[in-house]
This record gives C-alpha cells, structure tokens and sequence, in this order.
C-alpha cells in the first residue's frame, strides 16, 4: 500500500518547511527554495513504485481523498488489508505525545495534532509561482502521469502536453 500525495503539494510543504527554517536563520536545501532537489527527493520516494509497471498488488491511497474523506479512504484500506478498521473512532483519535512525532521543530505546522483536513491540498498554487510549478510538473512527470495529477502549467496562455 502506498499513500501518493500531488507532488506540487508535497513542494509546497518543503518551501514552507523552508521559510521557517529561514526565520530560524537555518540554511538548507528547503530554505534555499532548492526545487530540484526537493522533486528528486520526491521521485526517489516513489521511485520502487514508479519502477513496477505492473502494480497490482499495490493499492494506492490518495492523500487529499483521505483528508477529504478519511472514513471513505480507510474503508478502503481495511478491505485491501482485510483488517478490522473502526473508523467511527477517526474522529477521536489520539495522537502521539509531541516528542514522539518530529524530531526537527521545521516540521511541525498549525495542522499539528488537528484532525485530517485538505487545508493543504493545492497548497501549492499560492506557494509556488506559476514557473516553480512547471518545473515541478517536468521533473515529476512520471510520477504525475502515474497517479492522475494533470498538468495545470500555463506557459504563454496554454497548459503543457506533459
């Protein structure tokens, strides 16, 4: 089972993580805005999946149905799985103490401890400008193509074919 998230989300999240680590005056490859880096990360991450053509023992889980609809998607999950999933208790689920969660302070945002939400679902779109997202599109186009995310980059008034 793998969870897939859209990856211009997932480098939104980075940038953001990135912006705090600045105002801590921690430099790294997230406060350095670089986007290269974060899409290979990305695409590493997903790489044993994007390797097998034929997953089909895979199920894939979208994370901004999840936080859309988590009862829905961990149904899913309880029938792929076969296990007993009481998803009536989503609501009242308990997280894990604070020191257990992140080891890094850049990390942790104001979604922390809340229930799921898509608050952060096309995130990027007031994050990234309309470049950064192109770059992104190319370099995880694989990825993109692979789990449905479409192509939204404008370039001269029309969306890329990629």
């Amino acid at each position: 089972m793998v969870c897939v998230r859209d990856p211009r989300d997932i480098v939104a999240s980075f940038v953001k993580i990135g912006q705090r680590q600045t105002e801590r005056g921690i430099v790294t490859h997230y406060s350095k805005r670089n986007l290269d880096f974060i899409c290979r990360k990305i695409t590493t991450s997903y790489q044993s999946v994007l390797a097998d053509s034929t997953p089909d023992d895979v199920a894939v889980i979208s994370y901004e149905k999840l936080v859309t609809d988590a009862k829905h998607e961990l149904r899913r999950v309880a029938t792929y799985t076969g296990l007993p999933l009481y998803v009536d208790a989503i609501e009242g689920a308990r997280w894990l103490k604070e020191e257990y969660r992140h080891l890094a302070e850049g990390w942790v945002t104001e979604l922390e401890g809340l229930p799921p939400t898509p608050k952060s679902v096309r995130n990027y779109q007031t994050l990234l400008t309309n470049e950064e997202v192109g770059f992104v599109e190319q370099q995880c186009r694989e990825l993109m193509a692979r789990f449905g995310y479409e192509s939204i980059y404008v370039q001269e008034g029309h969306a890329t074919d990629d």
